[in-house]
């Protein structure tokens, strides 16, 4: 009989040691899974928080702006030659630069020849070649300039132009001194000095 009860005795003891090392099994289980829970929860949360704040950063940096440029020209007129086109150039403080408002070249402007000058426009071109004196009786009938090689004749014969009312005789009756004259008449030297007519000192 004390046999039986000692060998129950074993049996239910070993059971208790068998479940008491099942718990403590668990339990020390239980312990590295939370521990290894936590572990990685915390990483998970620090992994988490890194990438917000990446994520932040990234943000950050995409939403700052470079202020846009505005362009703020300033016009420089290049007035037309009488053979350059002028235009419009416009800069801005940045370097950007463009021209435009094209105008026309004005062409040359030619003023009239004269006896000793071609046609000459205002920026130096000339054009053609100049008139040349045109002498008769010593003097230019264009500008009234001297013949160099004229010979004055000595006798009264020579013709002479006179007007009714004037007090002068002219060696060519195209002298300005005639150009509000409405009758010229021809006269000969002799005539004009018997009337007490004077040489003309334009043409004389």
């Amino acid at each position: 009989m004390k046999k039986i009860f000692a060998l129950i005795l074993a049996v239910v003891l070993a059971l208790s040691l068998a479940a008491c090392g099942e718990v403590a099994g668990n339990i020390s289980s239980g312990i590295n899974d939370s521990i290894h829970n936590d572990t990685t929860e915390t990483d998970t949360q620090d992994g988490l928080q890194d990438i917000s704040e990446s994520s932040s950063e990234t943000v950050t940096e995409d939403t700052s702006e470079t202020p846009v440029h505005t362009h703020d020209y300033i016009a420089t007129v290049t007035a037309p030659t009488c053979t350059e086109k002028g235009y419009t150039t416009y800069t801005c403080d940045c370097g950007d630069t463009y021209q435009s408002d094209e105008t026309a070249a004005t062409g040359h402007t030619y003023a009239e020849a004269t006896c000793t000058e071609a046609a000459t426009c205002h920026c130096g071109a000339a054009s053609g070649s100049a008139l040349g004196h045109n002498y008769e009786q010593g003097k230019c009938t264009r500008c009234n300039a001297a013949d160099p090689d004229h010979a004055p004749a000595d006798n009264d014969s020579q013709t002479v132009y006179i007007t009714e009312t004037g007090k002068r005789y002219h060696a060519s009756q195209h002298c300005p001194g005639l150009s509000n004259a409405k009758v010229i008449s021809e006269s000969t030297l002799s005539a004009a000095k018997d009337k007490n007519l004077t040489p003309c000192a334009r043409c004389h």
